[in-house]
């Protein structure tokens, strides 16, 4: 079984099968292991577009939702026995629902794509009355129906709490049901696990299935790893910026490495240029004063969504359509150059799984896996392979020259290699950069074609004026000792 595990030399990265790694990716949807069913020509022939591109990173919620807006489940599968007169019974496992999960993570395995897979998906369940509605977990659908078999009045709305766990019904239900899911996934070894999607609920709830998790691991004798990813969103909280202590988004994950050993930040993704970029430099230097360990991205936005403002504020604003494709490609790389373990374009909710094609009419909030996701990632990775991001740090206090905000992102080992990235987006792709003085190949990466220029030889005495051959589109310089 290949590990997975923090890069023992920078446990800030991952390290998979012996080797550090940088995690990559895109999907057309959330769940893309429900289509493991039916569909599984197409989920694999997915794959393979990802890997093709240079990916090695999916989301993996555990959800039986085909679209979250309507809601709809064709094709999807529930974990409980499905009757004939249409109810579910919570006692018989629906084998066909593991089953898809676990070719789904064997297919995974065999591409070396690592699968975060998130345990409950809180919106398939609170997300819309019409889920609710149809869901396997409604006790009204089951076999003795009317709620009858669960002891809290509103199994809905007290689904994601800590009573939930403490019913003597509804708290075992959960409990067997995260057993059998562990069970298929503890068989492979390329699985990082993240508690709910954008979670808003009490801590002490996460705080039990994180427990929880790594009880049932060490009874395996597995190690594991485990994240809370937070909503920052929740009205309960009158803290609206992202870059305070005071938020408890923050401090609780970070504080609790005994069970959060990992930390994903997707929520940053809505935040915009460089409060974007110097709020994951802000958490990453929280993360390192308290334990190091990775900081992943499941899902990179589209839109815009600021941390503090509820789901839905100037619905206009928040998707801008003609910016979608270069807010995502920003983010991504920026992401990147901040020192993160690993990024994912968000769904497109493309029904062409086997062609990664993005319908624009879809409006799934990112890039998912189309042709333009697959050419940031293609040329992420050839910039990757070029270097050795694992003892680069995030360095803009070594451009000398003006920098205007969202133009160029530093990331350096100084005297050995430097690399940067260039947005395109304030029309002037030019920085001097503060190197040691010493020969130094350099080159340019175009990204939105995924291709390298011609390197070229430089001596170099102190400053090195960069200039991309563009200065509208998207290009990375690569500057690294020469011999």
């Amino acid at each position: 079984m290949k590990n997975l595990r923090p890069y023992t030399k920078n446990p800030m990265y991952w390290e998979h099968d012996g080797k550090p790694r940088v995690l990559l990716g895109g999907s057309f949807q959330d769940n893309p292991w429900q289509w493991a069913g039916e569909n599984l020509p197409a989920l694999l022939k997915h794959l393979d577009i990802l890997k093709d591109a240079g990916g090695n990173y999916i989301r993996c919620t555990i959800s039986s939702r085909r679209h979250a807006f309507p809601y709809c489940d064709t094709s999807m599968a529930y974990p409980f026995r499905h009757l004939a007169d249409g109810r579910y019974d919570p006692t018989q496992w629906n084998e066909d629902y593991f089953e898809r999960l676990r070719v789904f993570l064997a297919a995974c395995d065999e591409r070396d794509i690592v699968a975060q897979l998130e345990i409950w998906d809180t919106y398939s369940v609170t997300g819309g009355q019409g889920a609710w509605d149809k869901h396997a977990w409604n006790p009204a659908n089951h076999v003795n129906g009317n709620g009858r078999n669960i002891a809290l009045p509103n199994v809905r709305a007290a689904f994601f709490t800590p009573a939930a766990a403490q019913d003597p019904v509804l708290g075992e239900l959960q409990r067997r049901y995260v057993r059998k899911t562990l069970e298929t996934s503890f068989e492979f070894g390329n699985v990082l696990y993240q508690l709910d999607n954008e979670s808003p609920w009490p801590h002490d709830y996460s705080d039990y299935w994180a427990t929880f998790i790594h009880e049932c691991a060490r009874a395996r004798g597995k190690e594991v790893f485990v994240c809370d990813s937070r909503r920052y969103h929740s009205k309960s909280f009158t803290e609206k910026e992202f870059r305070t202590w005071a938020h408890p988004e923050n401090a609780h994950p970070i504080t609790n490495s005994q069970i959060y050993n990992f930390c994903d930040i997707s929520q940053n993704g809505g935040n915009i240029d460089d409060t974007h970029y110097e709020n994951l430099l802000w958490y990453r230097a929280k993360v390192r004063e308290h334990k190091p360990r990775p900081i992943n991205h499941v899902k990179m936005y589209g839109f815009i969504w600021p941390t503090g403002e509820e789901w839905g504020w100037e619905k206009n604003y928040r998707y801008a359509p003609n910016e979608k494709v270069n807010r995502s490609g920003w983010r991504f790389w920026r992401s990147i150059f901040g020192g993160a373990a690993s990024i994912r374009f968000h769904r497109d909710n493309c029904e062409k799984a086997e062609t990664g094609y993005v319908d624009t009419n879809t409006n799934g909030g990112g890039m998912g896996l189309s042709p333009g996701a697959q050419r940031h990632i293609r040329s992420m990775r050839m910039l990757l392979d070029a270097m050795h991001i694992f003892t680069m740090e995030p360095r803009n206090d070594l451009i000398t020259s003006t920098r205007a905000p969202n133009q160029a992102f530093v990331l350096a080992e100084p005297g050995r290699q430097y690399a940067v990235y260039f947005t395109g987006a304030t029309g002037s792709n030019k920085a001097t950069l503060a190197v040691e003085p010493g020969r130094y190949a350099v080159n340019w990466l175009d990204i939105l074609n995924a291709a390298w220029g011609t390197e070229s030889v430089l001596d170099l005495t102190g400053d090195c004026a960069l200039e991309a051959p563009s200065g509208d589109s998207q290009w990375a310089a690569l500057l690294k000792r020469h011999a």
